[in-house]
């Protein structure tokens, strides 16, 4: 049986922005977190996530 590994490095097969973000709802939600949590989390997590993909300048 062959196996098959597939990496989505780009975000062109998976959404993966939506599935954070529906993440971090339910997050908050299970620690009863309000809305001004959950945005805070979202731009502090995405700028982190933006930081990192960030190449160094040449």
């Amino acid at each position: 049986m062959a196996c098959l590994a597939l990496f989505d490095l780009d975000g062109t097969l998976v959404d993966r922005h939506a599935a954070f973000t529906d993440a971090i709802a339910d997050l908050c939600r299970a620690h009863g977190f309000g809305p001004e949590i959950e945005q805070w989390l979202l731009s502090e997590l995405a700028d982190r996530a933006s930081a990192g993909c960030a190449r160094p300048s040449a």
